[in-house]
């Protein structure tokens, strides 16, 4: 048992010496982190109220729950993709006609009416006849925290009507009427 015994109070004094020189490299609070740990980065635990007698039980480590912000993100998964051509507005009822094609075999698919509200404020500008809008359908995948400080994630389908936006001068309309109007004259000539 003696032996025993002294190998338990030599881990003892083992055990003082290594906690008495934990406290020693802990910073004072008039130190800022900065100075002591340069390279250091904020955390989930705040070191305070260290006490300095030797029992572990009065060791004061308070946790603090540091809320690290999460900006929500977001990701879209494209499923179709179309291009549709107004062929009527009706501005009394705010409402659209227009044939829907195919981005890549070019072919009509169906006919559809939407209403003026299905379009942001400046893309309800734009609305006119022969105006090209692109229409997406997707599902659309949201992640944020929850109440209770853990990421959920939110499914959701979608449809985006987004007008087409062609920069084109004047000048290029001018000389398009120029051509066609010299076309028709080489046509209809007496």
């Amino acid at each position: 048992m003696s032996n025993l015994a002294s190998i338990v109070y030599d881990e003892m004094e083992n055990f003082s010496s290594i906690y008495d020189s934990t406290l020693k490299s802990i910073p004072n609070i008039d130190n800022t982190l900065s100075e002591v740990l340069p390279d250091a980065e904020l955390g989930d635990v705040m070191w305070t109220d260290f006490n300095t007698t030797k029992c572990l039980k009065e060791l004061n480590l308070n946790k603090t729950d540091v809320q690290h912000k999460y900006a929500s993100d977001s990701q879209v998964e494209l499923e179709q993709e179309f291009y549709c051509v107004i062929y009527e507005v009706d501005s009394e009822e705010k409402l659209i006609f227009a044939r829907v094609y195919d981005t890549e075999e070019n072919v009509e698919v169906l006919d559809i009416d939407a209403p003026f509200s299905n379009f942001t404020k400046d893309d309800q500008k734009l609305i006119r006849e022969n105006a090209i809008f692109y229409w997406r359908i997707g599902t659309k995948t949201v992640s944020e925290l929850n109440k209770y400080n853990k990421i959920s994630r939110k499914t959701s389908n979608f449809s985006d009507f987004t007008m087409r936006r062609l920069y084109t001068s004047k000048r290029f309309h001018a000389q398009r009427i120029k051509a066609q109007i010299q076309r028709f004259d080489s046509v209809f000539a007496d």
